[in-house]
């Protein structure tokens, strides 16, 4: 499955706690189980039982998971977009035959972003700057200013590093056909990038107070 990710958290919840703070950007303890269940159950099920019994048990859990978040009035569209990963990685493994296939989408998911990471900061537009500025409350055109430009480039290749490097060992581990590795390397990875995420969004903030808004666009890069 690829990395879900959830809801931003509050400002107090990202600076109180970095505990807290990375469990919000899991959606909480019930995001985290929903994550979690499904690949947990498929590689058990794949293990003991044909594929086809694994690809069923892993959307049956992921659909109570979905119930159960609505029940608690959670927002709608975290349910379906955890429930969505997994019926699509379910269908990969099942087309391909493969337990491994559960994970395909996660291997080109991480190759891909490793790709556009590099290529936003050979373009001198680094994605990191473009999807933190303004959720760390900074001001539109900051890629004017030769700091904040550095900044979020430096950023930017340290998330490309980790991005890459997670993409290298779920490869290995895809080729290496093991699945069950995977499956922990997966659970690993998106706690990974939960903390990256909260690193990221509180160094940002950070900096951007830090930074004068009459020197923010005074110099071109």
């Amino acid at each position: 499955m690829t990395e879900a990710i959830e809801a931003e958290p509050s400002p107090d919840e990202r600076l109180a706690s970095p505990a807290k703070a990375v469990l919000a950007r899991l959606g909480g303890p019930s995001g985290t189980v929903s994550f979690a269940a499904p690949i947990i159950v498929f590689v058990v099920a794949s293990g003991l039982s044909p594929l086809w019994f694994a690809v069923i048990a892993s959307v049956m859990t992921s659909l109570l998971a979905a119930g159960w978040r609505l029940i608690r009035r959670e927002p709608p569209r975290h349910a379906i977009l955890g429930l969505a990963l997994v019926v699509i990685s379910a269908v990969v493994a099942a087309t391909t035959g493969e337990a491994r296939g559960f994970f395909l989408l996660v291997v080109i998911w991480m190759g891909v972003m490793s790709v556009a990471l590099l290529g936003s900061v050979v373009a001198r537009r680094p994605l990191i700057g473009t999807f933190f500025h303004r959720v760390a409350g900074g001001s539109p055109g900051w890629h004017e200013d030769r700091r904040l430009m550095r900044f979020y480039s430096v950023l930017t290749l340290l998330w490309t590093v980790v991005i890459a490097g997670k993409f290298a060992l779920h490869a290995w581990l895809y080729v290496a056909n093991a699945p069950a590795w995977l499956a922990f390397a997966n659970i690993v990875s998106t706690v990974l990038t939960a903390v990256l995420v909260v690193g990221t969004i509180a160094l940002v903030r950070r900096t951007v107070r830090a930074t004068p808004a009459n020197l923010q666009y005074t110099s071109r890069t």
